[in-house]
C-alpha cells in the first residue's frame, strides 16, 4: 500500500519540478493517462505475482 501511495503522491507533489526536469507536461491528459497506466500495471502485476 506504502508502495501504491507513493506511485502517485511524488508524481503530483512534484509534477512541477518533475515537468522541468523531464521536459514534459506531466498535467496533459496524455501523459497523466500514461502515468495511471504505468501505476495501474505495476500494482496488478505486484499483487498477482506468483511466489516461488
Amino acid at each position: 500500500m506504502v508502495s501504491l501511495i507513493s506511485l502517485c503522491f511524488v508524481y503530483h507533489a512534484n509534477r512541477y519540478t518533475l515537468s522541468r526536469s523531464v521536459g514534459l507536461n506531466l498535467e496533459s491528459p496524455e501523459v497523466l493517462r500514461q502515468g495511471l497506466a504505468h501505476v495501474t500495471d505495476l500494482t496488478l502485476n505486484g499483487l498477482c505475482r506468483r511466489k516461488m
